[in-house]
């Protein structure tokens, strides 16, 4: 009998109707089992317009800490968005992900996949090996200024 972990967003913004404001969602959103290797997309959407902003995305304690350096390595994350001529920018301590975001209008999203595997198999994370819930969690400062 396999033992799962359940997984959960927790979006939190500094203004709930101020810039910088918007959803976040994960995939797959289904449990997983317990110390399975896997990829997930956190896509976050704004609600309101981003400017020199930030997004920090806390990956649970447990599961595989975020690395971009190699993407031959476990937990290996990159970054994609859907805004025109936009270059959002990655950096990780820890368990966290800071991502600086240039420009970012309504109804466009920017893209963590954590355990990226497009270049290597070896790139996947890790859920921890704990059964019970893990919720990442996702800040958004509008001007990067919080």
């Amino acid at each position: 009998m396999a033992a799962f972990v359940a997984m959960a967003i927790v979006a939190w913004a500094g203004a709930l109707a101020g810039p910088g404001s918007g959803t976040a969602s994960i995939t797959p959103s289904a449990s997983v089992a317990a110390g399975s290797d896997g990829t997930w997309s956190i896509q976050f959407t704004a609600a309101e317009p981003m400017q020199n902003g930030q997004l920090q995305v806390t990956i649970p304690n447990g599961w595989t800490a975020p690395q971009s350096g190699s993407s031959s390595s476990a937990g290996y994350v990159t970054v994609s968005t859907n805004q025109p001529s936009a270059t959002p920018l990655l950096s990780v301590g820890g368990q966290v992900v800071t991502i600086d975001v240039d420009t970012l209008s309504v109804g466009n999203t920017v893209t963590l996949k954590y355990g990226d595997d497009s270049i290597s198999s070896n790139g996947r994370a890790s859920a921890a090996s704990t059964v019970g819930p893990y919720s990442f969690v996702i800040e958004s400062d509008p001007t990067g200024t919080n």
